[in-house]
């Protein structure tokens, strides 16, 4: 039988399936069917356009290396198929990865302060460079302010790059506004409101959450830069006296999640915005949550080897240091050998597991922690792909 002709296929049908994978978040395979022929090309959309659909929606960047001939390669990771995606990301030689957009996009840091951050589409290549002055926000000195930074983009419209210098301020901008940063867009929190603990940004807005747990707040915010962002009180738990713990605030397949880390126990809540409530929950399903003081990410598990289905993993503190997991079905703790925090260098044996992976990312500012060996590949089980352009 002679072999299909596959380049004939019809445009319509084509499109089907490239409606699928963009339905499904499956940019990476969208991008790979326009490198087929042509006429495959020709019957889809171009990539390089605004069109949220290209967005890298729940993919996450969990690992950076560069090596040789600068070369940088990057581990994703989609939190909801667990497919893991290595890719070469040329800019990442010469910027550097310093907060993520709500859509999945990365903001770089270029090298030279006097250079543009901007804005990039890791799996289809598009980016978009934001004015000079907006390199401004990712100083401090001039602001008076703390060297420590956690940084998100809320995808709202516009979108907002926010920064959180410290325990109790930060500041928002605009940054596709060819306007200086000033004092008028920073915030703060006072002794109600309490520190910042965890922050997230969740359906176009920035949330965060107190030490200790008892509060959830919203950043509302005005893109104008003459009017001050304030801070709103969205949930009180009302629960006075609590024993110490850490809060974290999570999206979790699309809910809020408020996770609180007691002496104890671990308590998890399904944060209600409209309704200003707090509903304690015992189970997270297939799904694991990993918790640190730079990112906290949910995962389906159950597509996962190794990643325990209904976990919490993380930090434990002061003298119980080390990484625990948190089973919600019977309350169980396990801590995890010391082995699994070391860290693996380029010749070591026994490879880095995905837990240690995630941990990495859960508790670093930074992507680059640590090397992954041909061992290390075969055990994520990780999908390689080879470049493709945008043709």
């Amino acid at each position: 039988m002679a072999p299909s002709d596959w380049t004939s296929l019809p445009s319509d049908l084509v499109r089907r399936v490239a409606d699928v994978f963009l339905a499904s978040c499956d940019v990476d395979y969208y991008m790979n069917l326009r490198t087929v022929c042509r006429n495959w090309r020709a019957a889809t959309d171009d990539p390089r356009g605004p069109d949220p659909r290209f967005s890298p929606r729940r993919w996450v960047l969990v690992q950076s290396l560069t090596g040789e001939f600068g070369r940088s390669r990057c581990l994703f990771l989609h939190v909801d198929t667990g497919r893991l995606l290595w890719k070469d990301v040329p800019m990442l030689c010469n910027y550097t990865c310093v907060a993520s957009a709500e859509d999945g996009h990365l903001i770089l840091e270029p090298a030279s302060r006097n250079s543009r951050i901007c804005l990039l589409n890791p799996i289809t290549g598009r980016v978009v460079f934001f004015p000079v002055t907006a390199a401004q926000f990712l100083g401090d000195n001039e602001f008076g302010l703390g060297q420590g930074r956690r940084m998100f983009a809320a995808s709202s419209s516009p979108m907002v790059l926010y920064r959180f210098f410290d325990s109790s301020s930060g500041g928002c901008i605009d940054p596709t506004w060819d306007a200086v940063f000033n004092r008028e867009s920073l915030f703060r929190t006072t002794s109600t409101l309490g520190m910042f603990a965890s922050m997230l940004p969740f359906k176009g807005r920035a949330y965060a959450v107190n030490n200790n747990g008892s509060v959830v707040m919203v950043v509302e915010h005005n893109c104008r830069l003459d009017e001050k962002p304030e801070l709103t009180t969205v949930v009180t738990s009302g629960s006075n006296g609590m024993q110490s713990c850490r809060a974290f605030l999570v999206d979790n397949a699309g809910e809020m999640l408020l996770v609180r880390l007691l002496l104890s126990e671990v308590q998890v809540f399904r944060v209600d915005v409209e309704n200003g409530a707090l509903l304690q929950i015992k189970s997270i399903g297939n799904r694991a949550i990993f918790l640190g003081g730079q990112h906290c990410l949910s995962v389906d598990a159950s597509n996962l080897p190794t990643i325990e289905c209904n976990s919490i993993y993380y930090i434990g503190a002061g003298l119980y240091g080390g990484i625990y997991m948190h089973c919600l079905n019977g309350g169980s703790h396990m801590k995890f050998p010391s082995s699994f925090l070391r860290k693996v260098d380029i010749d070591a044996e026994s490879p880095k597991s995905l837990a240690r992976v995630l941990m990495d990312y859960a508790c670093h500012d930074k992507c680059d922690v640590g090397c992954i060996t041909v061992s290390d590949l075969r055990n994520l089980c990780v999908t390689t792909s080879v470049p493709y352009s945008i043709i």
